[in-house]
């Protein structure tokens, strides 16, 4: 029997989930840290959180996504309190 185990990476940082805010973490790490290493662990498939994850007819925010959203990718969309859908797009879209 060979030996195939590898050596664990070593990071700086991991985040636990890739939703609203392990994204954002993500981000600051990158600009105020960009020495750190890290890794975001999601468990499901797709980032996205609570919006990826509940998808039933007429979910959205209770808060305004103007206070909720990040503030170095500013919410563009003229409705504040946004449906799950839209939610879910401006997260895949930061997190590009």
């Amino acid at each position: 029997m060979t030996d195939t185990a590898v050596a664990p990476e070593h990071l700086d940082v991991v985040i636990v989930g890739a939703g609203l805010s392990g994204i954002g973490a993500a981000y600051r790490l990158q600009t105020e840290h960009p020495h750190r290493s890290y890794a975001i662990l999601e468990a499901r498939a797709d980032l996205g959180g609570t919006w990826d994850l509940f998808r039933y007819p007429g979910i959205r925010s209770d808060s305004d996504m103007f206070t909720l959203g990040y503030p170095f990718k500013p919410w563009r969309a003229a409705r504040s309190i946004a449906d799950g859908a839209a939610i879910l797009d401006y997260i895949r879209e930061t997190a590009q």
